[in-house]
């Protein structure tokens, strides 16, 4: 199953599980997150250069990487969505 988000950068896989979505990842540099005691590695990347240049996905119960576009058949697959039809997989479709 496909638990949580995920973005491949510079060979670097970060996760975060569910309810989070993409945008969350945007959020970690900023110092509000940071007063609320979240503590990511990736704290203070431009977002632009995270969300834009690396690779957005998900991440599966086994540990596993998807791309949007193999997080749509693999949630299809395996019940988690209804539809596959747009191709690429949303947080929202999810949660």
């Amino acid at each position: 199953m496909i638990v949580g988000v995920a973005a491949l950068y510079e060979g670097n896989l970060y996760a975060l599980m569910r309810p989070a979505r993409h945008c969350n990842f945007s959020a970690a540099y900023n110092e509000h997150s940071r007063q609320a005691g979240w503590d990511f590695p990736w704290a203070g990347w431009e977002d632009t250069v995270f969300m834009h240049k690396g690779v957005q996905g998900f991440i599966t119960s086994e540990g596993k990487f998807l791309d949007r576009k193999e997080g749509a058949k693999y949630a299809f697959e395996h019940g988690q969505i209804k539809e596959e039809e747009k191709g690429m997989l949303f947080s929202e479709d999810l949660w």
